[in-house]
């Protein structure tokens, strides 16, 4: 078996600037815990160290921070072994894996590989860790640093290699106690910046003019349809292609692929990291990009200027072949611009992370995080599963918050569905349905055509503006693919959304629990169990809703039907950008009357 594995590897491309430092890194992990390489895009880090590091281990894990990187990558690293995914290379994420017994490189999501060690995996005793992409510095890899440390700390065997373009390589070194630190430098071409007065649309164009491939960046998928359309529009010859987190693998190939005009790919973040399109001559940076952030005790989906790595890592993408061109179209002046990202464990809410740390076994106050979130932040989250019932008045853990664990939801989604087993074990399907789109926040018909589906009384009116969310669910799910598009729902986001269901039924499979039908009338019960301490009462006098300890008043979902004067609801802020400055929308979603 090993002189097979040796034959595959030895036909393996040894073509990465990260190769010379192959012999150093080797023996840096062979003498270290921890090694963090530093490495410009483009340099094979994500591919090559992998294939290398299995001169010294038995299994290599590599965490990714999105499924589509993880899956791309082993079948990226496949076909250059000349083996198939799912043998000596295979890729696990929430929705899907291929893996095998035989499986010696292993790229995960870092969700997954959390999970994994924070809940006792087992790995053969020469496994190395890797840990890509880390200046993303993701919830789930803030844990994940945080549990090795804590392994190394007691004296726990750890081999642990830190993958990053830019990062802060040697604050990351003094968290690990010294670790090694080894910089590669990476062959690339000088990208020359061409100063550009109009958006992003009109750069590309001019660009597109020259027959150059063109990667553009924006911050959302609205802007991704916006700018294809404006491209489009100014009839310049070229195959425009979006690029999101949310495309399923056949979608994502085409990105990668070439054709007989200029190529113009508008992607989100995602083209930022992990993901090299190889053929691309300039880079559009829109300087802006969209992620959630928790702020004043509210969620919200925010637009921010990109940092100064970030840029650098946007500018990085042309020149990796040939000479390259880049255009930053941002208005906001370098000197603003702060030089890394805020990490999610400072901008996201922590209710989820700290239930998962707590059924682990451990106290999140005591971990070391290297980006520590506040005690206050902590202190949040803990009230918030005591308010749901995940927690007890000692701050254990309850029987229901112990099998929320197991369930790939929020920790209020996970209540609603919880709150919807009946004494004989069966889930309502609408709660499983809610919870599964408790997230999305892009789940509704946009045409005409597409609204008058879901038209008439389906479930009561007046209820909870959440019901729309089923009747766009269950209607969507009868439509055939074109029709998705057509009336305005994107195919790949609802594909997402279908196995986001399916698998969080398998989870309740295996807690004992099977799917059913329930009394409708019950369906505002489940909602209100999940969001009871999210109490909104309506002024008379505008119809906006104010939390009752006082807040910002709120607007209802497009459509609501609720004129309750008290509800529970979601409070959420979504920002945008505009040549004013920053305008932020401040929703109440999920609004339910409580019963009586």
């Amino acid at each position: 078996m090993i002189s097979e594995i040796e034959a595959v590897f030895a036909s393996a491309p040894k073509l990465s600037p990260v190769e010379q430092h192959k012999g150093e890194i080797l023996r840096a992990i062979k003498d270290r815990d921890v090694v963090i390489v530093v490495a410009p895009t483009g340099t094979g880090k994500s591919t090559q160290i992998p294939v290398m590091l299995l001169e010294v281990a038995e299994l290599v894990v590599v965490t990714q921070p999105r499924r589509i990187a993880a899956e791309s990558l082993a079948r990226h690293v496949a076909m250059e072994l000349k083996t198939d995914v799912g043998n000596i290379v295979g890729f696990q994420t929430a929705f899907s894996g291929e893996f095998s017994s035989s499986t010696r490189i292993l790229y995960c999501t870092d969700g997954i590989e959390m999970l994994r060690q924070l809940h006792g995996a087992r790995n053969p005793g020469s496994t190395i860790f890797v840990i890509d992409e880390a200046h993303e510095w993701s919830l789930n890899l803030e844990v994940l640093v945080a549990w090795f440390k804590k392994q190394i700390t007691d004296g726990n065997p750890v081999k642990l290699i830190i993958l990053s373009a830019t990062i802060e390589a040697d604050l990351l070194s003094a968290f690990f106690s010294d670790a090694e630190v080894i910089n590669c430098e990476g062959k690339s071409f000088p990208v020359q910046e061409i100063p550009h007065a109009g958006n992003a649309i009109s750069a590309a164009v001019r660009l597109l003019k020259r027959n150059l491939n063109v990667l553009v960046f924006v911050p959302g998928k609205q802007e991704i349809r916006e700018t294809i359309a404006g491209i489009t529009k100014s009839g310049v010859k070229a195959k425009c292609l979006p690029f999101h987190a949310d495309l399923n693998t056949e979608d994502i190939q085409w990105v990668f692929e070439s054709f007989d005009e200029p190529k113009c790919v508008v992607a989100t973040t995602i083209a930022q990291t992990s993901l090299t399109i190889p053929d691309i001559d300039a880079v559009v940076d829109g300087g802006l990009e969209r992620g959630s952030e928790y702020k004043n005790g509210v969620e919200g989906l925010y637009t921010r200027p990109v940092s100064l790595a970030e840029r650098e890592q946007r500018r990085g993408r042309a020149g990796r072949t040939k000479p390259g061109y880049y255009i930053d179209c941002s208005k906001i002046p370098l000197k603003e611009r702060s030089i890394f990202s805020i990490p999610s464990i400072k901008r996201h809410e922590l209710s989820g992370m700290v239930l998962q740390v707590l059924a682990a076994g451990y106290e999140p106050e005591k971990l070391a995080f290297f980006h520590p979130p506040s005690l206050q932040r902590i202190n949040e989250a803990r009230q918030t599963l005591m308010n749901i019932g995940f927690l007890d008045a000692e701050q254990r853990l309850t029987k229901m918050g112990r099998q929320a664990t197991s369930i790939p939801v929020q920790p209020r989604a996970a209540k609603m569905l919880l709150e919807a087993v009946n004494q004989n074990g069966v889930v309502d399907y609408n709660a499983i349905t809610l919870a599964a789109v408790f997230d999305s926040k892009n789940l509704w018909f946009r045409t005409e055509e597409g609204r008058a589906l879901i038209a008439g009384n389906y479930l009561e009116l007046g209820v909870s503006d959440a019901f729309e969310k089923i009747k766009t669910f269950d209607a969507a799910s009868l439509l055939p693919v074109h029709k998705l598009t057509e009336y305005g729902i994107e195919r790949s986001s609802f594909e997402r959304l279908k196995e986001q269901r399916v698998l969080i039924v398998e989870r309740l499979n295996r807690l004992g629990y099977s799917e059913g039908k329930q009394n409708r009338t019950l369906h505002a019960k489940f909602i209100v169990a999940g969001l009871s301490d999210l109490v909104f009462t309506r002024s008379a006098v505008s119809g906006d809703y104010t939390g009752i300890h006082g807040s910002t008043p709120r607007k209802l979902s497009r459509g609501s039907t609720i004129t309750a004067e008290k509800v529970v609801g979601l409070p959420w802020n979504f920002e945008t950008h505009t040549d004013l400055g920053p305008v932020v929308r401040r929703m109440l979603l999920w609004a339910t009357a409580i019963p009586n």
